[in-house]
């Protein structure tokens, strides 16, 4: 996997900035890995009818 870092400056601050190449495989992944911890910190108040 290649990389690059780069110097930005965010809300007026500077920061860091990681560059990944595109990876459509890696990217799904991520995805899949956010919505599974999205779903697990909030399932129960997502779903109605429930305390």
């Amino acid at each position: 996997m290649t990389w690059k870092a780069k110097m930005i400056i965010h809300k007026k601050e500077k920061r860091i900035a990681v560059y990944f190449e595109k990876n459509a495989e890696l990217i799904a992944r991520k995805k899949k890995a956010y919505r599974f911890s999205v779903e697990s910190n909030f399932g129960s108040l997502a779903s109605p009818g429930h305390s």
